[in-house]
């Protein structure tokens, strides 16, 4: 089982995210304290925080375990509009970054335990990070929105990572996974940026997603 260090209701896991070439102005965490945390070496060997629909600290462990809890948050509208259907237990953070380059990037990857046998259903669990209103959360080369639907076993698979038996380097729950992906937005050297990215349930509120943030991983060129 992972180590977990969850961070004190109201903690701010933002500085831990920010990397070279930007400066943090501000940054909060929005839903229940237990959607975020910091298990180690969950993803890829990589010191992660981890924001989700449920409970963290099912996330870290092996894909027999379960990660399915509802923590009674509501859904949110933008969302529920990307995946096409009503969402439940909507979780984000919100940041503003000053950056020192002119693109900025943010690396992160997309779980979910509604992997594989929810693949092509209503169920299509959804995240989006979007950088001062446009969403950049999108499978590489297309404007499709990352999600359970649109990276899977079936589509989009050189982006998507089985881990029903237990894929090398990861150290969790979810059953299924994209690879490391990374957002690259052209950006004005000094200008404040807002970062908001955010998951959440669609189709019922069970059955865990949750989008992994490298930690360091938002940084400027």
């Amino acid at each position: 089982m992972c180590a977990l260090e969850l961070p004190d209701p109201g903690a701010d896991p933002t500085p831990d995210l920010v990397g070279h070439g930007v400066e943090l102005q501000n940054g909060n965490a929005i839903g229940s304290p237990e959607q975020w945390g910091l298990p180690q070496w969950l993803f890829e060997d990589k010191p992660t925080w981890v924001l989700g629909t449920g409970k963290i600290e099912d996330a870290a462990g092996a894909p027999w375990d379960f990660a399915s809890t509802n923590p009674g948050n509501p859904g949110s509208n933008v969302l529920s509009e990307l995946s096409g259907g009503e969402t439940w237990d909507a979780a984000s953070y919100q940041v503003t970054v000053i950056p020192a380059g002119n693109t900025l990037y943010i690396e992160y990857a997309f779980a979910s335990e509604e992997y594989p046998e929810y693949v092509n259903s209503s169920y299509n669990d959804v995240m989006a990070i979007s950088l001062n209103g446009q969403n950049c959360a999108v499978v590489p080369a297309t404007n499709e929105t990352i999600s359970v639907n649109t990276v899977n076993h079936l589509v989009n698979s050189q982006y998507y990572v089985d881990n029903q038996t237990g894929a090398w380097g990861y150290n969790t729950a979810f059953n299924g996974l994209t690879t490391n992906l990374r957002s690259a937005v052209p950006v004005a050297p000094g200008v404040p940026v807002d970062v908001h990215i955010a998951i959440a349930d669609t189709g019922d509120a069970i059955y865990d997603s949750a989008i992994a943030l490298v930690e360091g991983g938002i940084y400027s060129e």
